[in-house]
């Protein structure tokens, strides 16, 4: 679903994106596996298992990449830098969820806005 909370883009934000993985190279830490909570032209927010020690104005360039597409692997770059931070915790768990902000916008892969849009029309 497009959800905008007063950003300056709408973002897509639906279960759907959980098959979604992030792997992100970090100014300060190599790989980071990492699953994608929303997305749009000019950022994301990806949510971390552990806790790395990440800040705010961190560097970071990743991969996106939906392994389970029926013909092939989709995979897109993108280069930002880390603009907030903050913990979610449950009682079962403890996870870390990072914004990211694109140095310059992208063009969202089809199979991602083609999710958004069926979601919207139902």
């Amino acid at each position: 679903m497009f959800k905008n909370n007063n950003r300056k883009s709408d973002r897509i934000v639906w279960k759907g994106l959980s098959h979604y993985r992030v792997y992100a190279n970090f100014e300060s830490i190599s790989l980071e596996e990492a699953q994608l909570g929303n997305i749009s032209d000019k950022g994301m927010c990806i949510i971390l298992e552990n806790h790395p020690d990440i800040s705010p104005g961190d560097f970071v360039n990743a991969s996106v990449v939906n392994p389970y597409h029926t013909i092939k692997e989709i995979r897109f770059e993108v280069s930002g830098r880390v603009i907030w931070k903050s913990k979610d915790m449950t009682p079962s768990s403890s996870k870390l969820l990072v914004g990211i902000e694109f140095y310059s916008e992208v063009d969202l892969p089809d199979d991602i806005v083609a999710f958004c849009m069926s979601v919207e029309s139902d």
